[in-house]
This record gives structure tokens, C-alpha cells and sequence, in this order.
């Protein structure tokens, strides 16, 4: 029974260090994060809209290439079942 309680005993602190350290990992976790977002460069308003112009004619260019090349495939399709069908 002695030992029972020395059991116990002993796992009461380690109990209160294990919920300090997981505090203490949580506040260590928080204040990582801010310090991350300190470090973070937003762009400028001009920079965002130039960047925006960009993708959008990225975009559109390479929807032009695709649209292209569907649409020749498609008119040799029908000009390979035209010539099939006679």
C-alpha cells in the first residue's frame, strides 16, 4: 500500500509539468506564428493589379492554344469520318 502512495505522489507533479510544458508549446507555437507573420511582404496595390493583368493573359493565351488545338482535332476527326463514311 506504502508504494501505491509513492505512486501517486510522484505523479502529481510530473502531471503538473507535463500541463505546463504543453502551455508552455502552445505560447512557443503562438508566438512562432506572429513572428512569421511579421516577416510576411504583402504587395503593393499596383504590384497586385500587374501581377492579376499577367495571369489573366496567361491564362487566356494558353485557352486559345487549347481551344486551337481542340478545334483542329476535331475538323480532322470529321474530315477522317467524312472520308470513312463514303
Amino acid at each position: 500500500m506504502a508504494d501505491n502512495k509513492d505512486k501517486e505522489n510522484k505523479s502529481k507533479p510530473e502531471n503538473g509539468l507535463k500541463e505546463k510544458k504543453v502551455k508552455d508549446k502552445k505560447t512557443n507555437i503562438l508566438k512562432a506564428t506572429i513572428d512569421e507573420y511579421k516577416k510576411i511582404i504583402w504587395l503593393s496595390f499596383g504590384d497586385l493589379c500587374k501581377q492579376a493583368v499577367n495571369v489573366i493573359f496567361v491564362c487566356f493565351f494558353f485557352g486559345v492554344i487549347i481551344f486551337g488545338i481542340d478545334a483542329g482535332f476535331g475538323y480532322f476527326m470529321n474530315y477522317v469520318t467524312n472520308i470513312l463514311s463514303k
